[in-house]
């Protein structure tokens, strides 16, 4: 427990990727207008992250350096298509919503450069990296998918929260999307300034 919570800390707050250096953008935009189809993407990109971390910290020093990245790509498009095909047989409903942005993963930032560090490490740190980066998007997208349907939508899993004459369907948007990832950036910040204020204190 005394390291788990520093090792969420670190990946969800202090060093998240997606908030912090934008990796994965354009399906943690574009595959969260719900909070299920936010949750289910985030779980996809944990999955996809770790086998393909694992692959590339088994086989990435045997690569010739010309073929690495292609070789990464169709490694985490082999995991996508996975994913893509199980959905589509189990909840097809949610695969339907994530729409592109589940392919989209398989060229996504986060995967290219967790590859390319995973390739110098072990196969249990690359595997505990790429667990820590796929959390720090599952949480992004956890909550941006909730503020996006509960305030552009009024529902949670399609269950109504808020009258929708109150709801502000432009959260559903991409534009707002955008709008509220911003504010989750300065909300981040703004915490993180907090947490490393109170460690100066100490």
């Amino acid at each position: 427990m005394k390291k788990l919570l520093p090792f969420l800390k670190t990946n969800i707050l202090t060093e998240n990727a997606s908030l912090f250096l934008l990796l994965g953008l354009a399906p943690l935009l574009g595959g969260t207008k719900t909070l299920a189809t936010g949750a289910m993407l985030g779980l996809c990109a944990i999955f996809v992250l770790v086998l393909t971390g694992v692959s590339a910290a088994l086989i990435g020093k045997l690569l010739p350096a010309s073929v690495k990245n292609i070789s990464f790509m169709v490694i985490a498009a082999f995991y996508v298509t996975l994913c893509e095909i199980l959905l589509s047989v189990f909840l097809p409903q949610i695969r339907e919503g994530l729409g592109i942005y589940l392919p989209l993963l398989t060229v996504s930032g986060l995967v290219f450069s967790l590859a390319q560090s995973a390739e110098k490490e072990t196969v249990s740190a690359a595997a505990l990296a790429a667990l820590g980066m796929g959390l720090g998007f599952f949480a992004a997208a956890l909550c941006l998918s909730f503020l996006r349907e509960l305030f552009g939508s009024g529902t949670l899993f399609g269950l109504r929260i808020i009258p929708e004459r109150y709801a502000m369907g432009a959260l559903v948007s991409p534009f707002g999307a955008l709008v509220l990832f911003g504010l989750m950036i300065a909300a981040v910040r703004y915490i993180n300034s907090k947490i490393n204020k109170g460690d100066g204190e100490q």
